[in-house]
């Protein structure tokens, strides 16, 4: 089980929140902007680099998706990269660089912004992006100066330099630059001055980690893995409370890191002037499969990245007029007042061809066949070559369909946005029976799409998908598509999940997010 060091300083106008390894403290209230700098847990897709443009109304984002290389980066390693003179001087970059945007400032826009980036076996920042973004300007503004970061000092793994992933969460909030908030009459820090020590310091961390952390068997068995986030407070005396989940993996893993997390001894706690005071903690807790299963590469799977990325005729800026001219709004989902973002996801054949067009997030039914359509219509590319020669790749294409002229700006009359609610859950959401129980579910309503059956295709199909406050499913998309005919097939079945029990935060039900994977294979 992998850990990581804490680490929590202050930085002047900007308060910024390092979780470099395993835990740091956390808060999104009373700052102008927060970072937290975490390795990044097995990372999606990343999001690529945009360009837009709008008409009346159609909106088109044309997007190259940017991944894996021959040298794809670690998430952890041994020796993790470190910035020149350490965390706090990263913290402290971060921090003095970093500016609110004076229109998202005077509109009241606030959010968190989730970039991730690559420290190269160079030490240079490298594949820069926007895992999740809040406005457009924040965003914009988060690129900028995580793309100023100067090298770093890389990871190494068996005494060999090497690439490492990073993920820099910045919130942007505009409710002053205190580091600490009143409580009836206590005060709690984001973080302090002397940050909370677990006793004996990381090590042990990591050895009580592993001592104490029960990965269930049943979860191995149906290849559930991955990376819990939780968040707790050290009180004055050490002792740990409010343990939540802010970031799970599934019901029963997410139940297993609350428990060890509970079990935690008192801790050394965080100082403000040599006194102790009430602070705000984070930390990891890893499920992975030993060993890792890797599926087998056709030499005809499309590339996610290449040395020379396919071109349209004309360029992206030619791309995007052709699908703003050719996509048209369904007459049926217009008068119905249907909107939303579609995105489609096609291969570029290594002839320059348009393949492989499916659905990877979709609003309606005739919003999303109008995105298949066009996409489909587009005239052939400049294929995208790797070692020179042509092959096939990837590429996405979101369109939001809107009933009026986009806006990237709010109405100065439009009440201001409340602060978001606090975040995390300390009860698990459940289905009953568990994940045993629903993947049973999920089998026996699965049918094999006939098509794909026919043409001999099968897959995985990643989605995600919302547990909401009444226990009902909602908000399901693919986050990676198999095949047009499986993706449906696998969000039809999700959809049909009966009623959760709803996760909790305080005695409150919570809304909560949760991935799933289902295989069709052809026997």
């Amino acid at each position: 089980m992998s850990s990581c060091r804490n680490l929590l300083i202050l930085i002047p106008v900007v308060s910024i929140l390092l979780i470099a390894f395993t835990s740091c403290a956390a808060r999104r209230k009373a700052t102008k902007t927060q970072t937290e700098i975490l390795p990044s847990p097995p990372p999606p897709p990343p999001a690529p680099h945009q360009n837009s443009v709008t008409n009346d109304k159609i909106k088109v984002v044309t997007e190259g998706v940017l991944a894996e290389s021959a040298d794809e980066p670690f998430v952890i390693v041994e020796e993790m990269p470190m910035f020149p003179g350490g965390d706090s001087e990263l913290l402290r970059y971060i921090g003095e660089n970093t500016k609110y945007p004076e229109n998202a400032k005077k509109n009241n826009i606030q959010g968190r912004v989730i970039i991730r980036f690559c420290v190269t076996a160079k030490g240079n920042i490298d594949r820069i992006t926007v895992l999740r973004g809040a406005d457009p300007e924040l965003d914009a503004e988060a690129l900028r100066v995580v793309g100023t970061l100067p090298a770093f000092k890389p990871g190494k793994q068996g005494g060999k330099e090497v690439p490492v992933w990073y993920m820099v969460p910045i919130t942007f909030t505009l409710n002053g630059g205190s580091r600490f908030e009143i409580i009836g009459t206590d005060t709690l820090y984001s973080f302090t001055k002397e940050m909370p020590v677990f006793p004996g310091g990381n090590e042990a961390f990591k050895k009580f980690k592993t001592k104490n952390v029960n990965f269930p068997e049943k979860l191995k068995s149906l290849g559930i893995e991955g990376v819990v986030l939780v968040r707790f407070i050290v009180e004055k005396n050490g002792s740990v409370s409010d343990v939540r989940i802010i970031n799970g993996v599934s019901p029963s893993l997410d139940e297993e890191a609350l428990r060890v997390a509970k079990l935690m001894p008192s801790w050394q706690p965080g100082k403000e002037n040599g006194r102790p005071v009430k602070s705000i903690s984070m930390t990891t807790f890893e499920f992975q499969l030993t060993p890792k299963i890797t599926e087998a590469i056709d030499e005809n799977t499309p590339f996610v990245v290449v040395e020379e990325m396919p071109r349209f005729p004309g360029g992206d800026s030619a791309l995007i007029a052709y699908i703003t001219q050719n996509t048209k709004y369904p007459e049926v989902a217009k008068a119905n007042k249907i909107e939303g973002r579609v995105i489609i996801r096609f291969c570029v054949t290594d002839a320059g061809g348009i393949d492989r067009v499916s659905v990877l997030k979709g609003v309606d039914p005739e919003l999303d066949a109008e995105g298949i359509r066009v996409v489909k219509s587009l005239p052939k590319f400049k294929p995208g070559k790797q070692g020179g020669k042509p092959v096939n790749v990837w590429y996405m294409v979101p369109i939001t369909f809107g009933s009026g002229k986009p806006s990237p700006l709010k109405s100065a009359n439009i009440p201001p946005k409340a602060p978001p609610a606090p975040q995390g859950y300390d009860e698990v959401a459940v289905f009953k029976g568990g994940e045993t129980a629903m993947y049973q579910f999920i089998n026996s309503n699965l049918t094999y799409p006939e098509a794909a059956k026919k043409n001999n295709i099968s897959g995985r199909v990643n989605l995600r998908f919302s547990v909401g406050t009444d226990g009902n499913i909602s908000d399901v998309f693919v986050t990676k598509s198999a095949d047009p005919a499986l993706d449906a097939e696998a969000i039809r079945v999700i959809k049909l999940l009966p009623t959760w029990t709803p996760a909790k935060l305080a005695g409150t039900a919570v809304k909560t997010s949760y991935p799933v994977t289902i295989v069709f294979t052809l026997k």
